[in-house]
């Protein structure tokens, strides 16, 4: 009943369909964020200055795209719990799809057991234990611009990390 909702040709196009594999195609996976980039601008500007971004351009085909994380066809607001990216399911379905992947950590040098130390933190016991008004990865890494701890603007940089603990901790030093 959402006449905003996309339909086939919004992201597949209409007459000049290709398939995922073909580089010029709209949903090859190189391709994926100018797509969905045509209406959630906003998401694509913030995904373009992350390390996933950075790592696709320099041909890390591994690294999520939109659809890496949110999925293809079943898309669902982020508060629905049956939505890959909701409170619960972020950190061990999505996040953790690549970041505690063996194969990926060492493939590209990835730090290992980043998702399991969270899962074993009180944030994360507590939202295995269905609290809501704990972070998961998006709250602290940020949920399109994630960048790395050494980069200056990161949430997580040595420099900002107390800014971020402090926004649901305000008495963090």
């Amino acid at each position: 009943g959402n006449p905003d909702v996309p339909v086939c040709i919004d992201c597949h196009g209409g007459h000049a369909i290709r398939g995922s594999n073909n580089p010029e195609s709209t949903i090859a996976h190189i391709n994926i964020d100018k797509t969905c980039g045509r209406c959630h601008s906003s998401e694509q500007e913030q995904y373009r200055v992350s390390i996933h971004y950075r790592a696709l351009q320099s041909g890390v085909d591994d690294s999520p795209t939109c659809t890496g994380c949110h999925g293809e066809h079943l898309l669902i607001s982020p508060k629905d719990p049956r939505s890959k990216v909701s409170h619960d399911k972020i950190a061990l379905e999505t996040c953790g799809k690549c970041h505690e992947n063996p194969d990926i950590i060492r493939k590209y040098g990835l730090a290992p057991d980043v998702v399991s130390t969270y899962t074993d933190s009180y944030h994360g016991l507590a939202t295995k234990a269905k609290s809501k008004n704990t972070p998961s990865c998006t709250d602290c890494h940020g949920a399109h611009a994630v960048r790395t701890a050494a980069d200056s603007l990161s949430s997580i940089h040595p420099a900002n990390v107390t800014r971020t603990c402090a926004e649901c901790h305000p008495k963090a030093d």
